[in-house]
């Protein structure tokens, strides 16, 4: 059964959406008051014997009312799905990215030998040093700050310490303690209440089990997450003050463990997830929601703990945006261009113009043709029995109340397509700022793990040992090297790590490949900025330019410095070298816009900046890191977080841009953080060649002062346009305007011949002036079609004159017309008057043709092809 909305069918499956559309609901309102209007008159139409049926009109607006509201409720939907489906995808992606680290981190620190050692003593019945390892606990957390505790258990699941001393020293059931010390696996993740944290609340934990150098079993580490401060995080960077979505995580049973909005949709609720459909109107509490779930993407082959991302918006706010104002700052031009020439807009859209434009040309048309009807009748007869001055003062009522209704309709007709392509515009470039954020956040999260990796490991006694004793022994040289492979081995981000002493000599490196830069020196400036460094959480970044230790290429290259076993003094430093041209555009191709099937976007690429336009990285072939790219300063100038979209042209093409500035990640850029960067993420979408035209702008048409309100003679006269320029002819030469689809070309035609068409079962020549008077033919699109002025001549020939618009018909004054000689300049050889538009004292006058004229010189009558 099909579904009305204000009187015109819906799509089936946009029957629960329009409703809540606030532009299909202002236009749906408006153009069911005007299908009333044209009923009526299509009615009148055909009951007043005017010649004037409407009821082509009405089907026409009635199918065009039927496209264009299904269209604004199909497009709303678009927008809305694409915003809060790339929410729900980009909280479950940033979320898995961030745990990847984790599986790393585990890894690694429970190979820790500080940890091993405790181990140790404590299973031989020795002292061990509960308050150092806790200290050194502190400083892993200082660095990694997505983490809430760390616990060092034994075999049997009893606490030997841990970071948080609120929590008693217990023995733990928690059978992922069991699962350490059994898996096969790199690591254990397990999310459930446990008694491993304060109040056995759920909890995020990493686990494994750590072996002493000949694989025996020492205990059982684990790394507490800090799972609802993460959530947090990710919710405040893609929730917007006025947004009235809900952003979840669901677990593999659909139950609520994070909200954006606890208060609304509480944590342990649960929810369908919807995995099979692209979206679903659900019912939660009260209200229906639009809901959309996406399940992780695999990161380096880790999938997650088997999560999605689910966000709900109430039905009824789900299309409230404002798409006007997010164009508010885009040149008018600009927009034009774009709705006019891009491939934006699908077919449907494309031809809703066409359509209502048709709708327009045609109701112009049947007005203009009952009031030259009026006027040809008037000027043939002054004097009418009761009843045709009757008819004829009801069919000038009826031509007004035509064109009144007419003009009505083109406005909303105008204003329904306006924002049916603001609607399609402002979702392509928020789909782009909002992808600009979410490369940038990428890179700010991965970066700050590069600073924490750097400063943890500058704190491996291993390390620190050795360099302070100065004279290191090939043994020494061994088995650092044998560390820096271990943890590359673990964290594959990097293309070499460096150990250096305090002369800046190369101890050993983690790539063998680069073996040779064992025993070489680094002079390079960030070396002696690494080994003037104070404090355990401080560290240093080198600019992003070329260097021999990247195989010439730019990256960053992050260091800390090494001190002694007791803090007193730098021995050395580690530099660890960001693989960055693989990685940086693995971010930007993680981050670009996508289809409904995930394969990004055609045209579609991003790249990372800095202010003065300089590429660090891009996931286009096109630009390479070092080269500049040339826009518009508005897009590189943004303050840490700043955002902004807008258009601009790069080499012959536009494209819409989303930027968004760096600002960090927890401490990494924030508040006592000394590192700077000014970096700028910019995603691009093709929109259209930058020389593509327009369409052609309509001649204005002029403003005439009608007279036939006063006494006196009086003409009646008829305007329209040829090419750019507007011409007028006397309404008792035109029979009436029609359609000009049907012209069929005739060989060897001269200039000003267009062919002929078939009129009232005659064939009649078809002239053009544009040719003549050196104006390029405009050929027919789908904005416009040909339109012919059936004229007559004084002697009953009948012909048609190409035109392009149609403009007023008045009755003048006849001494406004100008009587103009027999010969004149060839401009005016198809004219024979000139008519002042507003007096005779008035300068300003168009040209009044003559179907004689017109006739006798574009037939080739009277002058030859070299005259005319």
């Amino acid at each position: 059964m099909t579904t009305k909305f204000k009187g015109v069918d819906l799509d089936g499956d946009l029957e629960r959406i329009i409703p809540h559309v606030a532009t299909a609901e202002e236009y749906g309102g408006a153009l069911q008051h005007l299908q009333t209007v044209w009923d009526n008159l299509t009615l009148l139409g055909q009951l007043s014997g005017t010649g004037t049926d409407m009821t082509e009109t009405r089907r026409a607006f009635s199918d065009l009312a039927g496209s264009l509201l299904n269209q604004l409720g199909r497009e709303a939907l678009k927008k809305c799905l694409q915003d809060h489906s790339a929410k729900a995808q980009v909280a479950i992606n940033i979320l898995v990215r961030n745990l990847f680290e984790r599986t790393a981190d585990i890894g690694f620190l429970s190979s820790d030998e500080e940890i091993r050692t405790f181990l140790r003593r404590k299973a031989a019945g020795q002292d061990a040093d509960v308050d150092a390892l806790r200290k050194r606990f502190g400083e892993y957390v200082r660095k990694y700050s997505v983490y809430s505790d760390i616990v060092v258990l034994n075999t049997s699941g009893q606490v030997l310490a841990r970071l948080d001393a609120t929590v008693p020293m217990t023995v733990s059931q928690d059978p992922a303690i069991r699962a350490a010390l059994d898996t096969t696996a790199a690591y254990v993740e397990t999310f459930h209440e446990t008694d491993l944290v304060a109040g056995g609340k759920r909890a995020l934990i990493y686990s494994f089990r750590v072996t002493d150098h000949d694989g025996a079993i020492l205990g059982v580490l684990c790394l507490c997450f800090r799972f609802e401060d993460e959530a947090r995080l990710i919710f405040s960077n893609l929730a917007g003050a006025g947004d009235w979505n809900v952003i979840t995580i669901l677990d593999d049973t659909g139950t609520v463990i994070a909200s954006s909005e606890p208060y609304h949709v509480p944590v342990g609720a649960s929810l369908a997830p919807v995995l099979d459909a692209e979206y679903r109107i659900v019912r939660f509490g009260p209200m229906e929601y639009v809901a959309v779930t996406r399940a992780a993407q695999p990161y380096q082959g880790y999938g997650g703990p088997g999560w999605c991302g689910h966000v709900m918006v109430p039905l009824q706010h789900a299309f409230n945006a404002n798409a006007a104002k997010d164009l508010a700052n885009v040149e008018a031009s600009v927009i034009e261009r774009v709705i006019h020439t891009s491939q934006l807009f699908n077919a449907d859209i494309r031809a809703i113009p066409p359509k209502a434009n048709h709708i327009q040309r045609e109701l112009n048309r049947s007005v203009w043709n009952g009031d030259i009807r009026q006027g040809s009748s008037q000027g043939s007869s002054t004097q009418g029995s009761s009843s045709e001055g009757t008819n004829a003062a009801f069919a000038k009522i009826l031509l007004k109340e035509i064109s009144s209704t007419g003009a009505k309709t083109k406005s909303v007709f105008e204003g329904a397509i306006a924002d049916l392509h603001t609607t399609v515009v402002t979702s392509l470039l928020h789909d782009n700022e909002f992808h600009a954020g979410l490369a940038i956040d990428i890179m700010d999260r991965n970066l700050y793990e590069r600073a924490n990796d750097c400063r943890w490991w500058a704190l491996t006694t291993a390390f620190s040992e050795p360099l302070a004793r100065g004279q290191l022994t090939d043994q020494d040289r061994s088995a650092v090297g044998a560390i820096l492979r271990t943890i590359n081995g673990l964290y594959t981000v990097y293309s070499n790590l460096i150990l250096f002493d305090r002369s800046g000599i190369v101890i050993a490196v983690s790539n063998s490949a680069e073996s040779e830069l064992a025993g070489t020196v680094l002079r390079d400036e960030w070396v002696s900025r690494i080994l003037s460094l104070k404090g355990e959480q401080a560290y240093a970044v080198s600019c992003f330019e070329p260097t021999p230790l990247y195989g010439g290429r730019p990256t960053y290259i992050y260091g800390a410095a090494i001190q002694d076993p007791r803090r007193l003094s730098v021995v050395g430093g580690i530099a660890i070298v960001f693989d960055s041209e693989p990685q940086f555009s693995a971010m930007l191709t993680d981050a670009l816009p996508r289809d409904a099937a995930g394969v990004v976007k055609d045209g579609a690429f991003g790249l990372l900046a800095g202010p003065d336009g300089r590429i660090i990285a891009s996931s286009s072939d096109r630009f390479r890191p070092g080269d500049t790219v040339s826009v518009d300063p508005a897009f590189l100038g943004l303050s840490p977080g700043g955002r902004h979209a807008g258009f601009t042209v790069l080499g012959d093409s536009y494209y819409a841009v989303g930027a968004t500035a760096s600002s960090g990640y927890r401490e990494y850029k924030g508040e006592g953080d000394h590192y700077r960067n000014e970096v700028i993420a910019l995603v691009f979408t093709r929109i259209c060649d930058a020389a593509g035209q327009v369409s052609r702008p309509q001649a204005k048409l002029l403003s005439i002062r009608s007279d036939r309100a006063q006494a006196g003679d009086k003409e009646s006269i008829a305007t329209f346009t040829v090419g750019d320029r507007i011409f007028a002819a006397r309404t008792s030469e035109i029979v009436e305007a029609v359609d000009g689809a049907a012209i069929m070309p005739i060989p060897l035609m001269r200039p000003g011949m267009r062919g002929c068409f078939i009129y009232e079962g005659t064939a009649l020549p078809v002239f053009d002036l544009a040719p003549v008077l050196g104006k390029a033919v405009a050929p027919d699109d789908e904005q416009t079609s040909t339109q012919l002025a059936v004229m007559v001549t004084s002697d009953g020939t009948r012909f048609g004159l190409v035109v392009e618009a149609l403009g007023e018909i008045a009755e003048v004054f006849e001494d406004r017309l100008t009587m103009l000689p027999a010969m004149v300049s060839k401009d005016y050889m198809f004219a024979e008057a000139t008519l002042t538009l507003k007096d005779i004292n008035d300068n300003e006058s168009i040209v009044v043709l003559s179907a004689d004229r017109l006739y006798a010189n574009l037939s080739g009558a009277v002058a030859s092809t070299e005259a005319a």
